[in-house]
């Protein structure tokens, strides 16, 4: 059977048969028992040494992670059936990224270093490639009214008064908020708004919402549409999420119940943005792709600090006054004295010694310094190993590169290490985790831009801003008219020399193209190329040489000679 309630659908069966007129689990599932689901979890507990405080909050945490004996999908844990087997993990990772991903050193290194190679210092870099054939306009055309877009994207992008709603950051602070976002919990969550603010030439505007705003307790059926976690749909598509309506800065005043809201308007423009990297095909939320790395990021920080605890008591040393009388006389002595009180401290030891034995202070409490010892005693220096922590370094190298590797990152860009690395490790090293970053550039930061640059396109056509020629009708040619390219950040060169000759080498060959070497670069093909044209035109135009013209002269006199000899 199938009870709901406001918090979610749980799903029963003892029998193999629904109950009253609730809805039945597909024909497929009918009379099979639910396999046993088998749970693999690790403790994510805090270390204490005793010493220093622990980095994270105090308390057990627990990351589990079901699976189903005969594998996920509809005969997979419980959780599969709506949500996809990860749903729970996702809450989970979120929740816990949450609570230490900012003290912990290494997933907020993680994050930091994703977030700027992904995104970058100045965000994504659009190319504006309106299909002319399809709108019926000559490729001149086209390139004007390319022109016009990027110049119009560039000016309300770079404006925090136009394209923030808090009217705060640029786009490209939006953008890695956006990307923290969804390295943090696995999603990034953005509403469109559309509103006049004073001096603001635009109504649309960016308003970023923390994933937490999407109640992942809201899982029922309402109005025709289905509701997993907070996402709605209808039909098998996303049309709805449940948010918690929160304005910026209000706390006091206004209720936070849940709302139902489309993510689209009725003639398909953009109100919701929701991006991830889907790793589910039934995911209605979306993992962390930090969460891999939890383990191995907390057991680095639980390793620092009982090493930091060893090296402190190595530095301590311990004075100790020895005497060869017989134990069972030291016994009676102290039994003589039964009011002989504790001693709290060295000092107050020292004073004891002085009161019991009716002379001077033996050996003073100070740096180097022995007066007297009486007959049959010995002073003696008692230090700790000196080699503590001598192991931390390897664990260090170790847990970080294993949680780099999790998270998809760069290992020796990660911990620092670059030592015994040469030229062709190290583009070994960068080349899967630039891929990994490939794909979630794609999936997560030009997905948010696009729609973003959609919308926008959509207002400024609407209100004149753009003219389109008089046979092009904006919503019937959307797609063709909103075409564009986004690029980031180049992958980083080890060695920009040995690069360049490889380069050049393939492309004599013709096993490269130049298009292939501009985008290993993250610079637009077509761009750097019409920038080109005119830095040619420009410097000739004024008796100047450019730098290209220069060196394939040079090229062409070395072939020159080379060939009559």
């Amino acid at each position: 059977m199938i009870e709901e309630s406001s918090a979610m659908v749980k799903i029963t069966q003892s029998d193999g048969a629904s109950s009253g007129g609730t809805a039945r689990l597909p024909d497929a599932a009918g009379n099979r028992a639910l396999p046993t689901a088998v749970t693999h979890s690790f403790n994510v507990s805090p270390a204490n040494a005793g010493i220093i405080d622990s980095i994270a909050n105090p308390g057990e945490r627990r990351l589990s992670f079901q699976n189903s004996a005969i594998g996920h999908g509809f005969f997979g844990p419980v959780w599969s059936f709506h949500g996809g087997p990860q749903a729970r993990d996702a809450t989970e990772a979120a929740r816990l990224l949450q609570e230490i991903g900012v003290s912990n050193n290494l997933l907020a290194t993680l994050v930091l270093n994703q977030t700027t190679v992904a995104v970058g210092p100045y965000g994504p870099t659009l190319s504006a490639r309106p299909d002319a054939e399809a709108l019926g306009i000559t490729a001149e055309e086209a390139r004007g009214l390319a022109s016009k877009l990027e110049k119009a994207w560039r000016k309300w992008a770079n404006n925090p008064q136009e394209c923030d709603d808090s009217g705060r950051f640029n786009f490209a602070a939006l953008a890695g908020v956006f990307y923290e976002s969804f390295c943090k919990a696995g999603e990034g969550v953005a509403a469109l708004t559309w509103r006049q603010r004073p001096g603001k030439r635009t109504m649309t505007a960016i308003q970023l919402l923390a994933p937490e705003q999407i109640d992942r307790t809201f899982t029922k059926e309402q109005d025709g549409v289905c509701y997993f976690q907070g996402i709605g749909f209808t039909d098998g598509r996303w049309t709805h999420v449940a948010l918690r309506d929160i304005p910026l800065g209000q706390t006091y005043g206004r209720a936070t119940e849940t709302k139902t809201v489309s993510v689209r308007t009725s003639w398909g423009r953009t109100k919701i943005i929701h991006a991830g990297v889907a790793t589910d095909p039934r995911s209605t939320r979306f993992l962390s792709p930090l969460a891999p790395a939890i383990a191995s990021a907390h057991d680095r920080e639980t390793i620092a600090e009982y090493s930091i605890a060893r090296q402190l008591l190595s530095t301590s040393a311990t004075l100790a006054i020895s005497s060869d009388m017989p134990t069972p006389v030291v016994r009676d002595m102290v039994d003589a004295t039964p009011d002989l009180p504790s001693v709290p401290s060295f000092e107050a030891w020292m004073d004891l010694k002085e009161a019991r034995y009716g002379g001077g202070k033996t050996v003073a409490p100070k740096p180097a310094q022995v007066l007297h010892l009486l007959p049959n005693e010995k002073a003696e220096i008692i230090q700790a190993d000196k080699r503590a922590g001598e192991e931390w370094d390897k664990f260090d190298f170790a847990l970080g590169a294993r949680a780099a590797c999790a998270f998809g990152a760069d290992v020796h860009q990660t911990v620092g290490r670059w030592e015994n690395v040469s030229f062709s490790s190290s583009r070994m090293s960068t080349y899967l985790p630039h891929l990994i970053t490939l794909r979630r550039r794609e999936q997560v930061v030009f997905r948010f831009a696009q729609q973003v640059y959609e919308c926008l396109v959509e207002e400024l056509v609407n209100s004149g801003a753009i003219e389109l020629p008089a046979s092009v009708d904006f919503l019937e040619h959307k797609d063709d008219i909103c075409n564009a390219k986004w690029s980031g950040p180049a992958k980083v060169q080890p060695d920009e020399s040995k690069q360049a000759r490889a380069d050049e080498t393939l492309l004599s060959l013709g096993a490269k193209s130049l298009q292939e070497v501009y985008s290993e670069r993250g610079i637009d093909f077509e761009q750097a190329v019409d920038a080109l044209q005119a830095e040619i035109a420009y410097m000739n135009a004024r008796g100047i040489r450019h730098p290209m013209q220069v060196a394939q002269g040079r090229a062409n006199e070395s072939a020159n000679t080379g060939g009559g000899n």
